[in-house]
């Protein structure tokens, strides 16, 4: 499920799980929106060299490795027996196409722009204080723009902010808790991240859960947080946003009015983006997710910046040129969010110049490896050069 949200340190170990289904005869089934062309190819590659080894033990003698590949989405589904890696590349594509073409002509639930966060300088405190401060104009912003009206007449929305790092997040949101509220409006903060103690987690989730299940607009006015607070607070406007980090993403059926995001990837920004009218599936006519044009590492000067999370690397020789999205993305890549840039790449990789080619190019550095890069380990070693189980 969802494999392409594994940490990419994990893509090998990820490879060899399948490489070895492929040896005892099993199944792979992968479950996921947002699969990168590079990952989808390796994992055939590895699953067919697994396979190759199971039919010579196991299958019939001289029957040519034959697969059995299907793929399924909402609108079609289609299966081919393929031999060849050429074979499932042109099967894929094909399939990919026909899927780009159905998200350009859907409604559009999601639409992004970019807002600049401009510090005095690159110190840590300046600059976590420039962030907070963007954040406070962006939250009211969006608040104006996506709400929910209670029968009474008080406005309420319910929005999420996902930074990159805990650290950060935590004196982000310190910071936004000691400013005053706008008049006759009050903030609702919940801090959420993967360090709390185990109990707090499982609390703030079912909370979180309950909350956040949309289907029926009026049910929101049932959950006892949201309750209590219209009744004891006499402020006309609220606003409860979430504070988190990637927990916020992924594996989370929840459906936020509005988000603002720190980038880190385009993976991150998409899967963010789905929490987003996940279940009111409204068109959208307003931006309803900010990103920052930087991230915190980027505003602080560090290089790499889009790492831990992000895909720059020093190992594989990735850095982009540039670290402000307005210059490393281009507006069809955010503006109405969808899978597209991580389904699809472009016929050129421009990795140091591109947000999204840089995710692709590393991905297929760290699983088919690269010419220039003679002597690192990738994860196609594995099956390419057929590394014995006794190492």
């Amino acid at each position: 499920d969802e494999p392409d949200d594994f940490d990419i340190a994990d893509l090998p170990a990820l490879c060899r799980l399948v490489n070895w289904a492929g040896m005892l005869g099993s199944r792979v089934l992968l479950s996921s929106a947002t699969l990168p062309p590079a990952l989808v190819q390796a994992l055939f590659n590895a699953y067919k060299a697994g396979r190759a080894d199971y039919q010579q033990v196991c299958g019939q003698p001289d029957t040519p490795l034959n697969i059995c590949c299907a793929w399924f989405d909402e609108n079609d589904a289609e299966q081919h027996d393929i031999q060849g890696a050429k074979d499932f590349k042109a099967a894929h594509e094909a399939f990919v196409a026909q899927r780009v073409a159905k998200l350009q002509n859907i409604a559009v639930l999601r639409r992004a722009q970019l807002i600049a966060v401009q510090p005095a300088n690159q110190r840590k405190s300046t600059v976590l204080d420039s962030v907070a401060e963007t954040l406070s104009v962006a939250m009211r912003q969006l608040h104006a723009l996506h709400h929910q009206e209670h029968p009474e007449g008080k406005t309420v929305s319910l929005g999420v902010i996902r930074m990159a790092n805990i650290n950060p997040l935590v004196a982000v949101a310190q910071r936004l808790l000691r400013m005053p509220a706008p008049e006759n409006t009050r903030i609702h903060y919940c801090v959420y991240h993967s360090q709390h103690p185990l109990a707090m987690r499982s609390h703030i989730e079912r909370r979180l859960d309950e909350t956040l299940t949309r289907y029926c607009e009026t049910a929101l006015w049932q959950i006892s947080e949201i309750k209590n607070a219209l009744a004891n607070y006499p402020e006309h406007h609220h606003l409860f946003v979430v504070l988190a980090t990637s927990v916020a993403e992924v594996g989370r059926d929840h459906d936020y009015d509005w988000a603002i995001a720190e980038p880190s990837s385009m993976r991150s920004l998409i899967q963010l983006a789905g929490r987003i009218q996940r279940h009111r599936q409204k068109p959208c006519t307003s931006p309803n997710l900010h990103i920052l044009q930087k991230n915190v590492r980027a505003l602080q000067g560090n290089k790499p910046a889009y790492y831990r999370p992000g895909f720059e690397s020093e190992k594989y020789r990735l850095q982009l040129n540039s670290h402000d999205l307005a210059e490393i993305l281009q507006p069809a890549q955010y503006e109405t969010i969808s899978a597209i840039p991580r389904v699809q790449e472009s016929l050129k990789l421009r990795a140091h110049d591109n947000l999204v080619d840089l995710e692709h190019a590393c991905l297929r550095s760290v699983l088919q490896g690269r010419q220039d890069l003679e002597g690192k380990y990738y994860a196609a070693i594995w099956w390419r050069k057929q590394a014995t189980w006794c190492a």
